[in-house]
């Protein structure tokens, strides 16, 4: 799988936000990165316990945000980020089962799912968060 290379598109205008989806898109360039990647491997439970750790992290500062400022498609975008976290968590229950493709299926939605989070998602809310820093 090709690296998700950040890009001045990815901007959402906000500093901390943008360092949050930089470390966000390095852990899933470090995760495809892993050859030989199997479900008992320390090394790639290791690394999808710290993504799905940090992005939390990164989505609570995000909701936070965007409910103190009031932003209009609030609850929309939280059910965006539900979708995620349950996607997550029935991956997160696979591993142990040792199915052998959850690594490589893991790698693939974390990429695909950020990109199309952050350029579509996220970017509805750069223009309403602009006005307001």
């Amino acid at each position: 799988m090709e690296n998700f290379v950040w890009s001045p598109e990815f901007s959402v205008g906000v500093g901390l936000l943008d360092e949050q989806h930089k470390r966000i898109i390095s852990m899933i360039n470090q995760l495809s990165s892993v050859k030989e990647v199997t479900t008992d491997s320390e090394m790639i439970s290791d690394l999808i316990t710290k993504m799905t750790q940090y992005s939390q992290k990164h989505l609570k500062y995000e909701e936070e945000l965007l409910l103190q400022y009031r932003y209009p498609l609030f609850e929309e975008h939280k059910q965006d980020h539900r979708y995620y976290l349950k996607k997550i968590v029935a991956f997160t229950l696979a591993i142990p089962n040792g199915i052998p493709e959850v690594p490589q299926e893991v790698s693939a939605f974390l990429n695909q799912w950020w990109q199309n989070h952050i350029l579509n998602e996220d970017m509805k809310y750069k223009p309403f968060l602009q006005q307001m820093f």
